[in-house]
């Protein structure tokens, strides 16, 4: 610089006063009126000489040049060529290292602005796309996982510090341009200035201060959400409109001129519909639709940024933009937008993929809530493409319960069903719930979530549809022949792989010949021992269970479909034909044909059928045994033809199952009794108990000789689960009505101590000859009264070493072997 300048030029000179120290010198030719020519003219050469210790450095360590230094920027922003001396201090700003000379800057480049003659438009969008571009270049905080007043810590971190520092700094440099415009008597320029600072306040809401948060713990801000409020409120002291920028539309020519970047347009968005910051002085002329489908691109970039907080913000404000329309019901035409396509994946991604559980939870809440917020057909398109691009389980199978929740509110209002619930529209969509990609090699543990909801969603129509609403008849064929075959084929296959599995790693201890690759909830099980591969290879085969259930219970209500739909058609023609063969129940019959177009109705019939039969066959059990002679023989009493007992897919065990239910009925009242009889002589809970489990087990005595036979049905293990469940039932209402309320592991082992009794006293009784049964009831009372003291013993030692999973498996053994239902899976 010397070389061109000369060494006697004012800059270089400038340049060696300042590197010597010696500021007063400098200072002073500064000041001196010889040297105020140089000064107007040569801001070029003498602003970069200035600039060099406007530094973090020389602050720091050489003060009083730098203070000096301040001092020179001042004079030369108040007598050099305002023109010039502005693109050099742009300059300056673009490529500052530090923030002590940005900031330092900020003060000279206000007062040339200041002197720019009126026509300043482009040189205020010159400075302010500076600034902006400076802040864009400061780091961003990471992700610390902080969550409810924790994030206040983050007011302490170091980075956001000094972008809460920056910003501070920065306010008064904003407040100067806001107030001059609001106080302009020229009204000519005055909208191309408002356009321009309007651009700017809102890019500052953009980076970095979007990645701050904003959330309010306990009626204590942040210091990023003060600086939000201050920039909307400046915002709002001049320009009443924020929405004016969803018209413009992004990539047309000029729109970069005037129009934000879209993250600071959403967090802007984010502070005014969620935040609910100058809320009021939002125009009110805007549609909630318009909003929500204009605002989409802006929540979709927001949602694909890095940062935890600034992903947050578009959560927030997609929930705000939903929150608005929960009201209405939107077009499906909406849907024809990209960008309601883009927002499916994006949130669908993020409620997968999201390290914050919370905004994980959030998105599928927003999901859910975007789904319904369509009408039928809407709703319909949304589902059908989410299930085509959605790859995670657990997300597929609560899209399907969504459905099965909106076909629950649909099926018993609705006279006509909506195309989209029924026919071609509702196989389309179980076709795409029931699709398996490998087919029957699928894995049925990684995709049980989805299979579980998909067969609980097909056998609550199959229950449901009373009337064939959804025409699930017409397809259940083909659920038959493939997704059947294939969810059964591929049980099979997997637990003879995970039952392998198993084998192999008790045999080999997990050395490196018995390695394995299977991965559970993201874990591979090589990283574990031995005992833990195990569990979690026990428990898939335990998801397997589940899911071979719910499929064994929809092909029975396939079964159970089909056979009241034979009987129903063939009463009908049988009644039609030859009426006088039902003369007590032919006016019913009438009555209910009459009504057979309400599904409740038609119900109640087909149940009643079912009751009649199954009453009217109890008092062939003793000469025809728990069997379809007896189930035959109750239809004929009954009224109905014998062939009726088809009726009964699980023949004997359809009629002890019924048997079991309306004693279980009749004790509930005699509790009731004893109950009230309690309050005026209390009887303790062991005698209460003995009553109970007594008047229970003289309800069999009646049909004693042919009990064995109920219990070796009830025994097979198709029917166990009715049988656990009717004696569990039993002697829950017994605990219940004894007076107990407990709430922790008690609660079972009482029942379950009480569940042992009775099936242990019921096998001495179909033995015992004595009169009255007498040696019975003696035998009951001993066992209560062992039971009590196996109690109190438990009572009173330290189970807390036990795990609560070997705890619960002990129970469920336990309970499985002293009700005789020890069968082997």
């Amino acid at each position: 610089m010397s070389s061109e300048l000369g060494d006697n030029s004012l800059p270089n000179i400038i340049a060696n006063l300042l590197e010597q120290g010696h500021t007063l010198n400098a200072l002073t030719l500064f000041t001196d009126n010889k040297n105020s020519d140089e000064v107007l003219n040569n801001s070029w050469d003498l602003v970069p000489v200035v600039a060099h210790y406007l530094t973090q450095e020389c602050e720091s360590s050489e003060i009083e040049v730098f203070k000096c230094c301040q001092k020179l920027m001042d004079i030369l922003a108040e007598q050099s060529k305002p023109e010039e001396v502005l693109l050099q201090f742009i300059e300056e700003i673009e490529t500052a290292k530090d923030d002590v000379k940005f900031l330092t800057l900020l003060k000279p480049l206000e007062k040339v602005l200041l002197r720019v003659p009126d026509k300043r438009i482009t040189s205020l969008a010159w400075c302010f796309n500076a600034v902006t571009s400076y802040l864009d270049k400061i780091e961003t905080p990471e992700d610390l996982g902080y969550v409810g007043e924790e994030r206040l810590l983050l007011d302490s971190n170091d980075i956001v510090t000094r972008i809460t520092y920056v910003y501070g700094e920065l306010l008064p440099f904003c407040d100067t341009f806001v107030v001059e415009l609001t106080n302009m008597s020229d009204t000519s320029s005055v909208p191309e200035r408002r356009q321009i600072l309007r651009k700017f306040l809102v890019d500052l809401c953009g980076k970095p201060l979007a990645y701050l948060d904003m959330d309010e713990y306990k009626n204590t801000k942040p210091k990023a959400r003060i600086i939000a409020e201050k920039l909307v409120e400046s915002f709002f002291s001049f320009s009443c409109d924020p929405f004016c920028y969803l018209e413009i539309e992004s990539g047309s020519d000029g729109s970069d001129l005037i129009k934000p970047n879209d993250v600071s347009l959403g967090v802007i968005y984010y502070l005014i519909l969620y935040k609910e910051i100058c809320v009021k002085s939002v125009p009110k002329v805007y549609s909630p639709v318009y909003l929500l489908h204009n605002c989409l691109p802006l929540v979709n970039k927001l949602l694909t940024q890095e940062g935890e907080f600034v992903v947050e913000k578009g959560v927030h404000l997609a929930w705000a933009l939903l929150r608005s329309v929960d009201h209405l019901e939107l077009s499906y035409l909406l849907l024809d937008s990209k960008h309601h396509g883009t927002f499916c994946k994006i949130l669908s991604s993020v409620v997968v993929h999201n390290q914050s559980q919370d905004i994980r939870k959030k998105c599928l809440q927003i999901l859910q809530t975007y789904m319904w917020s369509f009408e039928h057909q809407g709703r319909y398109l949304v589902i059908l493409n989410l299930m085509r691009h959605v790859r995670h389980s657990g997300l597929k199978g609560n899209i399907i319960t969504q459905y099965k929740e909106m076909l629950t509110r649909e099926l018993p209002n609705a006279q006509h069903l909506s195309e989209f619930y029924s026919g071609r529209k509702f196989f389309d969509l179980l076709e795409e719930f029931t699709r398996l990609e490998q087919k029957e090699e699928t894995d049925l543990v990684d995709e049980s979530d989805r299979i579980v909801s998909t067969l609980n969603l097909l056998r609550f129509v199959l229950l449901a549809d009373k009337r064939g609403d959804t025409c699930i008849d017409w397809y259940v064929d083909v659920l038959e022949e493939g997704y059947f075959w294939e969810v059964k084929t591929g049980i099979e296959m997997s637990k003879e792989h995970y039952r392998l599995k198993i084998k192999e790693v008790a045999e080999g201890g997990g050395e490196d010949k018995c390695a394995m690759s299977v991965t559970v909830s993201g874990r591979s099980l090589v990283e574990m021992g031995p005992e833990s591969k195990i569990e979690i290879l026990n428990l898939s085969l335990t998801t397997l269970d589940v899911i071979d259930s719910l499929l064994s219970r929809v092909k029975e209500c396939i079964i159970d479909r089909r056979t009241m739909a034979v009987l129903v058609r063939f009463l009908a023609e049988l009644r039609m034909y030859f009426p006088s063969l039902f003369p007590d129940t032919y006016a019913a019959w009438t009555a209910c044909r009459a009504a057979s177009t309400q599904s409740t109705q038609s119900e109640c019939y087909e149940d009643d059928i079912k009751d009649k039969i199954l009453a009217a066959s109890l008092p062939f059990v003793v000469e025809l045994g728990w069997s379809r002679k007896a189930l035959g023989a109750g239809a004929q009493a009954a009224g109905y033809p014998g062939v009726t007992h088809g009726l009964f897919p699980r023949g004997g065990a359809d009629l002890v199952h019924y048997f079991q239910r309306t004693s279980n009925l009749q004790l509930v009242e005699v509790l009731k009794e004893l109950e009230k009889a309690q309050r005026d002589a209390p009887i303790p809970p062991a005698q209460f108990v003995e009553r109970a489990l007594q008047s229970r087990l003289r309800m069999i005595v009646p049909y004693l000789s042919r009990w064995p036979q109920a219990i070796a049905i009830m025994s097979l293990p198709p029917n166990v689960p009715n049988a656990l469940a009717t004696i569990l039932a039993a002697v829950d209402d017994i605990c219940h009505y004894a007076g107990d309320r407990s709430v922790d592991f008690n609660w079972y082992a009482r029942r379950l101590g009480v569940a042992g009794v009775y099936k242990a006293t019921e096998l001495y009784l179909i033995q015992d000859s004595s009169p009255e049964h007498e040696a019975t009831w003696k035998f009951l009372n001993k066992r209560l009264a062992e039971a009590v003291q196996i109690h109190e013993i438990l009572c009173k030692t330290d189970l807390g070493s036990i795990g609560p999973q070997d705890a619960v498996t002990s129970a469920f053994v336990t309970a499985r072997n002293i009700l005789g239902l020890n069968w082997s899976r």
